[in-house]
């Protein structure tokens, strides 16, 4: 007996309850723990993203230095210490609980947000799926606090040395979500994800001191000096910095300053282009369609520039609550900002001279225009004349206007020497049994006689060749 089954029935089909709701079908509020674990997902996605949230506090903070040391590619440790302003106890007590915050106080402020983050909203997720230690103190006071909390759960709290400034540790990320564990990748990759949120926080604030440890040995030291330029040169390289045009436009409430590659400076991928709204980092598609099209002639396919670009605005015209993790933004005017963008980075392409060899501007100190793609050259030119009708392309003529003897005439009568050549039969390898007859010579030919046209095909002894 044939049972009826859909035709879509497969391993993934056979798993799917046929009635969900037969077990159980009441509504019912999930409990805190599990609550917690949800939003933990939305914030948390891989040890980059507990690095970027801790290091948005302690920028919040005011800290002037912020050291972060990772360990087994974030898996076994993440630490990040700063000097900024530290939290007292009643503080600190209150940070590790959901929806707690030092950032709102009404309902307005969601949509005028100043601040990277909210301190209260990400302690808590990632509390709830790692072992995290907290020490804090303000200055001035006599005692620090220090926090235990594992899985969401606070286990102590004892004193702590007075030492101004916030230390948080994360250990055994996502001990206690074993699904969410099983999804990481190797350490050399999250290592490489944990170095690139720390270069776009230290690429947003050349004002502070950051320093990145893998282990015992120092990855990232980038002194506090307060130049785009010396921040750049830094963290990506002598040769990016040397080879980055300034860019500063100015259009109403609108602004964007920073430096972007000439057309000699690019990448095979997009992780160059490091882009800035507000001071938050971001990765918009209305941004880089902007520079992209600023970019539209002036690079080889598939490559893309390196630019370090901060786009400032009114608070009310862009929200960055889109995203939990605020990395992606919708703008209230997004055609204004993509002409203003894509417009202020070409003029500043052109007065820079980015059309000149080696991306630098022309030695008389005039701006080089930017150099038009050329059409792609048609591999037959005018000059090469096509082969006549009849012959071989591959054996034209050759271009002076004399013909040597035995070339194509241009009479279909006559007996040229590709034909000659053609109807000449290929002597065989000689074998060990002996060799094959030798052939007649060429002037000995069958008796001259006309064809349909009227053209002999019999013409004169040319002899053997």
């Amino acid at each position: 007996m044939i049972s009826a089954r859909p035709p879509h029935a497969g391993p993934v089909a056979r798993t799917l309850d046929p009635n969900p709701m037969s077990k159980d079908p009441r509504v019912r509020i999930l409990p805190d723990s599990l609550i917690n674990k949800i939003a933990a997902g939305e914030v948390v996605e891989r040890p980059a993203s507990v690095v970027k949230e801790l290091v948005e506090n302690a920028v919040d903070a005011g800290a002037e230095a912020i050291r972060v040391d990772v360990r087994g590619g974030g898996k076994s440790l993440i630490s990040v210490r700063d000097d900024g302003l530290g939290m007292g106890r009643d503080d600190a007590l209150l940070a590790i609980e959901r929806h707690a915050t030092s950032k709102i106080r009404h309902p307005d402020d969601l949509f005028a947000i100043h601040t990277l983050g909210f301190r209260g909203e990400a302690l808590p997720s990632i509390a709830q799926v790692s072992r995290m230690e907290i020490k804090t103190a303000r200055r001035g006071d006599e005692r620090g606090t220090h926090l235990i909390i594992h899985g969401g759960v606070l286990k102590a709290v004892k004193d702590a040395p007075p030492v101004p400034g916030t230390e948080i540790q994360v250990r055994r990320l996502f001990f206690n979500t074993p699904v969410r564990l099983r999804f990481m990748k190797g350490e050399r990759t999250e290592q490489g994800h944990v170095t690139e949120a720390v270069v776009r926080a230290a690429l947003a604030r050349p004002d502070i001191r950051f320093e990145l440890w893998k282990g015992d040995n120092p990855t990232i030291r980038a002194e506090a000096t307060g130049d785009l330029e010396r921040r750049v040169t830094d963290l990506l390289g002598r040769s990016v910095g040397e080879g980055m045009l300034p860019i500063d436009e100015v259009d109403g409430d609108l602004s964007l300053r920073g430096l972007a590659s000439t057309p000699g400076l690019t990448r095979s991928s997009r992780n160059g282009l490091y882009l800035f709204v507000n001071g938050r980092p971001v990765r918009d598609r209305l941004l880089l369609g902007a520079v992209l099209s600023a970019y539209r002639g002036l690079l080889p396919r598939g490559r893309f520039p390196v630019l370090v670009l901060f786009l400032e605005l009114a608070v009310g015209d862009v929200d960055h609550n889109v995203h939990p993790t605020k990395s992606e933004v919708r703008f209230v005017r997004s055609q204004r900002i993509y002409g203003f963008v894509s417009t202020s980075l070409a003029a500043a392409l052109r007065s820079g001279g980015a059309g000149a060899a080696g991306g630098g501007a022309p030695p008389g100190g005039g701006a080089a225009p930017i150099p038009e793609r050329r059409p792609r050259q048609n591999p037959r030119t005018p000059l090469q004349p096509r082969a006549p009708v009849g012959v071989h392309r591959g054996r034209r003529p050759p271009p002076s206007t004399s013909r040597p003897a035995g070339a194509w005439s241009g009479n279909p009568c006559s007996t040229d020497w590709t034909r000659q050549a053609r109807s000449r039969p290929r002597r065989r390898r000689e074998t060990s049994r002996g060799s094959s007859p030798r052939r007649p010579p060429l002037d000995r030919r069958p008796p001259s006689r006309s064809d349909s046209s009227g053209c002999s095909t019999s013409g004169p002894s040319r002899g053997p060749i």
